[in-house]
């Protein structure tokens, strides 16, 4: 009898002991997993970049509602990416990473360097009339230096 119950004790005291660990082991992950979300979503929050509509938004529609001729395009010189192709109802909004400097987005009538929006060597220096640009500043999505226009690009270097 006494083995029995020396059995029963061993027994309830391993479970115990097992749903003890087991508890810290669940808390533990607990605590762990909260870390990697909260870790995540600063990450992400710092990672943000600007979205910034150029036809819609008040700080950049005053020249990019001039782009909209057919023979008329937008380009972010910075990055090289094609933001509007006149004629076309599409744009792309302007979303510079921060950490990049500030991006210069023009407009130029003209030949556009590329057939649609995205990356395109040809905006680095992008040929036609220059029509205006606006520079933002990706670590706070400001418009720096306010809407430059001239017909003169070097007038606006």
């Amino acid at each position: 009898l006494r083995k029995g119950i020396d059995q029963k004790m061993f027994t309830d005291e391993k479970y115990s002991r097992s749903l003890d660990q087991a508890k810290y082991t669940w808390r533990r992950n607990i605590i762990m997993l909260r870390l990697v979300i909260c870790s995540i979503v600063l990450a992400v929050a710092a990672a943000a970049n600007c979205n910034i509509p150029l036809e819609t938004d008040d700080r950049t529609n005053g020249c990019f509602a001039q782009s909209e001729a057919s023979n008329a395009f937008v380009c972010d010189t910075t990055a090289s990416w094609m933001h509007h192709r006149g004629g076309s109802s599409e744009w792309a909004p302007a979303t510079p990473p921060r950490g990049t400097g500030i991006h210069t987005y023009a407009a130029y009538q003209g030949e556009p360097p590329c057939p649609g929006n995205g990356y395109c060597a040809g905006c680095a220096s992008p040929g036609g009339t220059y029509i205006c640009s606006v520079r933002i500043d990706p670590e706070d999505c400001s418009v720096v230096d306010g809407l430059q226009i001239t017909n003169n690009e070097e007038d606006n270097q």
